[in-house]
């Protein structure tokens, strides 16, 4: 018989999650999360509500799934996610964009 773990596993945050610890519909958190809030006339107190929301539940975009969604993709695409902290000197961060272009550029 197989052993179950004690903790669940986590769930994925999505933006019904958010519009419901947040109070607010999905459309708007859509909204916000795509930064078009300012023509969509949402007022400040509600981004404010709805990104506090986001990062209290650990909310993380899917760039894969962003990018299906757009149309925008081809063969030659990479995305690239560069994590930093206060450790690391963001000069070092400057170089390694610097040299990985070079070698984009050349080669």
């Amino acid at each position: 018989m197989p052993v179950r773990s004690s903790t669940p596993k986590a769930s994925r945050v999505t933006v019904r999650s958010i519009a419901a610890y947040a109070g607010v519909s999905i459309g708007s958190v859509s909204t916000v999360l795509n930064n078009r809030h300012v023509e969509r006339r949402i007022t400040v107190e509600t981004v404010e509500k709805i990104r506090a929301a986001a990062a209290k539940l650990g909310y993380l975009p899917n760039i894969s799934a962003r990018r299906l969604r757009s149309g925008v993709g081809g063969k030659n695409n990479v995305v690239l996610a560069l994590v930093t902290s206060f450790e690391a000197p963001l000069t070092l961060v400057n170089y390694f964009l610097l040299g990985l272009r070079q070698a984009l550029m050349n080669g």
